[in-house]
């Protein structure tokens, strides 16, 4: 039996070999196909998951996830069709969330799920997903719920939203906050849904600020919440992004009181001090560390990453 496990550092990294430290105790690390538990006191690797049938999505970070106790893994993944192909024409995968209980080994598979995101104080998850609806070149989840993995009771938080693109359970305020055209927070124990002035679910710790990707040609930005005003971010080296700040958010930490966006472009890592507003190149500890694939999570605010040979794992640490 795998011990309790009681935080999960953040899964970063992409599909084969990323890793994530359980506990000080174990790691979650994935496959294109599945997900194994490694007991460095033992040397047993215990697979957890594995279906041939399931690809799990590239973005590990929202691909496995634990819930606060350790007890239940969330994988979300693409299901495929038993048929690829018919009459020529491709048939589409199924978006599908596999919940997992580790103390008893059981499995539970929810269809239709885009994105789960668990509560930071008990063993309970909300996600978006439900029937979804093609729009140009893009899919939108139409519902969100909130679930108990224990008893497998389902609660609709909205049922027949057009879309959400994003959602997340934060551990401040204990909201819900689900992203469509602006975000609304949902508060699970009086069921209130309120409008926020948030334009992201990418809020920072403290909520004083917000991150809004770089998306078909538009340059990120980052948002004070208090005026709804974009932040001036100085590059340290010029020669990083060249043209404007093209990126996605892989973190939001905090470290010395201070709120640490880290973001990649497709040339690494980057961390933005939002008391300084100054982006500056992560480098690892090692010219062999890869600063996105070998990235697996954040201890103290700083990244963490792991080089796996064969079932062992090291860890580098910023």
């Amino acid at each position: 039996m795998i011990k309790n496990m009681l935080i999960l550092i953040m899964l970063i990294g992409f599909s084969n070999g990323a890793i994530g430290q359980v506990n000080g105790e174990c790691y979650l690390y994935t496959t294109p196909n599945g997900v194994s538990v490694f007991e460095p006191e033992t040397g047993i690797a215990k697979t957890v998951y594995c279906d041939s049938m399931v690809f799990l999505y590239n973005f590990v970070k929202y691909n496995v996830q634990s819930s606060i106790t350790g007890r239940y893994i969330s994988i979300c993944g693409n299901r495929m069709p038993d048929v690829a192909f018919i009459d020529n024409e491709s048939v589409e995968y199924t978006h599908v969330a596999v919940i997992i209980d580790l103390e008893n080994d059981s499995k539970w598979t929810i269809q239709n799920v885009e994105k789960v995101s668990w509560s930071p104080h008990h063993d309970l998850f909300a996600y978006i997903g439900g029937e979804n609806i093609h729009q140009g070149d893009y899919y939108y989840s139409t519902g969100a719920w909130l679930v108990d993995p224990g008893s497998k009771e389902k609660n609709g938080i909205f049922i027949e939203q057009l879309h959400f693109d994003d959602i997340y359970w934060r551990e401040s305020d204990n909201n819900i906050y689900l992203e469509s055209s602006g975000v609304v927070k949902y508060d699970p124990l009086t069921k209130e849904i309120k409008k926020t002035p948030y334009r992201s679910c990418n809020i920072s710790p403290d909520g004083k600020y917000y991150f809004i990707a770089s998306l078909e040609g538009e340059l990120a930005a980052f948002i004070r919440v208090q005026n709804n005003s974009e932040l001036t971010i100085v590059l340290e080296d010029e020669k990083d992004m060249p043209f404007g700040l093209q990126c996605h958010m892989i973190e939001w930490t905090i470290r010395d009181d201070v709120s640490v966006a880290y973001v990649s472009d497709a040339s690494g890592l980057f961390e933005v001090d939002m008391s300084a507003c100054v982006l500056k190149r992560i480098i690892p500890p090692s010219p062999d560390i890869d600063p996105i694939g070998d990235l697996v999570g954040f201890r103290q605010g700083r990244p963490v990453w792991a080089k796996i040979s064969g079932d062992k794992a090291e860890l580098f640490y910023y």
